[in-house]
């Protein structure tokens, strides 16, 4: 069995001259992406790990995060499209066709841990396509126009994370049909949701946020000095 995990980043048409994406920027002396990739790199269940980054960033993946880290399970580096939809079919198109598993996660999400990732790689191949989401703890409510609506059960509400994982003929024919519906994907367990297929919830943990602020990357800075204690860097 085969599994593969595509490590996607976003675009940023917008960085001035010299400037880098938040997932290249350095915690504790290490860019965020390599924090990402060294799980999936230590995982044994993980053949192989695909990057997909913008095209102006991908010398500076090669040289300065698989290289000088030796992530030798990245055989390749896919170039990013403009849009979430294109970043994802990149890496998807990156893979070959011997791969069974596919798991998609977002570079700025490093505080996955390897034992989540096996148990993800259980779970999808008794159910196809599963997706980390944590269930909501705190009241939930439809709004519009500025006032609420309704009340809704936050015991159905679930707000999902990364890595969303796949048998690979399952995501591989939903994103290749989504290529022809002007429909506009929230995640990846959505493409295949549209073309009717269930997605199985596995309660993930609060700690494997997405770093999108300056709090967050201090919140970052916390856990990732704490966990390089505990190990012993090696950085």
């Amino acid at each position: 069995m085969k599994c593969c995990a595509i490590i996607y980043s976003g675009y940023y048409p917008k960085l001035d001259p010299g400037d880098l994406p938040p997932h290249f920027k350095p915690i504790e002396g290490m860019p965020v992406i390599a924090h990402t990739i060294r799980v999936f790199q230590e995982c044994e269940q993980i053949d192989e790990i695909v990057p997909v980054v913008a095209p102006e960033f991908m010398l500076y993946m090669s040289d300065n995060i698989v290289d000088r880290y030796k992530f030798h399970k990245v055989q390749k580096i896919r170039e990013s499209g403009e849009t979430r939809y294109g970043t994802i079919l990149s890496g998807l198109e990156g893979l070959g066709k011997d791969t069974d598993i596919v798991m998609i996660h977002d570079a700025l999400r490093p505080f996955l841990d390897v034992d989540t990732v096996s148990k993800l790689i259980t779970e999808c191949l008794e159910h196809d396509a599963v997706a980390l989401g944590r269930q909501a703890h705190q009241p939930v409510k439809r709004a519009e126009g500025g006032y609420i609506l309704a009340s809704l059960d936050r015991k159905r509400i679930y707000l999902m994370q990364s890595p969303q994982v796949f048998k690979y003929n399952l995501i591989m024919d939903a994103y290749r049909s989504a290529a022809t519906t002007a429909h506009v994907f929230a995640d990846d367990a959505a493409v295949v949701e549209y073309y009717g297929s269930k997605v199985r919830v596995v309660e993930g943990s609060s700690k494997n946020f997405r770093i999108e602020s300056d709090a967050d990357f201090e919140v970052a800075k916390y856990f990732i000095k704490k966990n390089m204690n505990a190990r012993g860097s090696d950085v």
